[in-house]
C-alpha cells in the first residue's frame, strides 16, 4: 500500500507562507515608493483576478503576472521592477514551509509500514526540509505538465510507486477527492477546515492524525 498526500492546505499551511512572502514584497515596494499603499489582503486579490482572467496560465505565471498587475494598480509602470518583485517573492515562498502540526508525527509513523509519495500542483519545493526524507517520490505538475485532477498525474504516480493500490489524501474535494477517484485510487478528503461534507465523499477526515485509523486496515 502506498499514501500520496496532496502538499498546499494538506501538509503544509501554504496561505501562511504566501501571506509570509507577499508581506515582505509589500515592504521592499513601499520602501522604493513610500508614497504608494499597498496591502497584503490587496495582492492576493490581484493574483485571484490574474487567476480567473488567465486560467489557462500555469500558477508560476499567474503569480508572474500579478506583481505586474499590483503594480498598475498602484500607478507604477516599471516591467524590471515587477520581474524583480517576482523574484523576491519565489525566494520568500521557499525560504520558509509551515507544516500542520499533526504532518511530522503521522508521516513518521505512516513510514513505519507503507510508502509515501506526494502529487502537488503546488510550486513549494520541499527538498530541503526535512519533511522530504519521508517521501519515497514526489510529482508536481510544473514538472511534468498537466495538474490535478487530470487523470495522468496520477497514472504517473502509479508508475512511480510501482503499484496501483494507493490512498491519496488531499484538502481539495476537485483535484485530490475526485481526481484520484476517477484515476481509480481509494480517496481521502482531509477537511481540515470543516466544511460542510457533500453525499458522495465516503473518506472524510479533519486531521491527519485520523488517518492512522485508515492505514491501520491496510498493509
Amino acid at each position: 500500500m502506498v499514501i500520496t498526500f496532496d502538499g498546499d492546505g494538506t501538509l503544509w499551511d501554504f496561505e501562511k507562507v504566501m501571506k509570509y512572502a507577499l508581506g515582505k514584497v509589500a515592504r521592499i515596494i513601499r520602501e522604493k515608493y513610500p508614497h504608494v499603499s499597498i496591502s497584503v489582503e490587496e495582492m492576493m486579490e490581484d493574483r485571484d483576478r490574474v487567476a480567473r482572467e488567465y486560467s489557462n496560465l500555469s500558477l508560476y505565471e499567474i503569480r508572474r503576472r500579478a506583481f505586474y498587475t499590483t503594480l498598475d494598480r498602484i500607478g507604477i509602470k516599471d516591467d524590471e521592477f515587477a520581474e524583480n518583485l517576482f523574484s523576491h517573492y519565489l525566494r520568500f515562498r521557499h525560504e520558509k514551509i509551515i507544516l500542520f502540526d499533526d504532518v511530522m508525527p503521522v508521516l513518521k509513523e505512516i513510514k513505519k509500514s507503507h510508502k509515501i509519495g506526494l502529487i502537488t500542483n503546488g510550486n513549494t519545493r520541499f527538498e530541503r526540509h526535512p519533511i522530504a526524507r519521508f517521501f519515497d517520490f514526489a510529482i508536481q505538475s510544473e514538472d511534468v505538465g498537466f495538474s490535478k485532477p487530470d487523470e495522468r498525474i496520477f497514472h504517473l504516480a502509479v508508475q512511480k510507486a510501482g503499484t496501483s493500490t494507493i490512498i491519496h489524501v488531499g484538502d481539495s474535494i476537485e483535484e485530490d477527492y475526485l481526481g484520484a477517484k476517477n484515476a481509480g485510487f481509494q480517496a481521502i478528503w482531509l477537511n481540515r477546515k470543516r466544511f460542510p461534507k457533500p453525499d458522495f465523499v465516503e473518506m472524510e477526515i479533519h486531521n491527519l492524525f485520523e488517518l492512522l485509523d485508515f492505514t491501520q486496515n491496510f498493509s
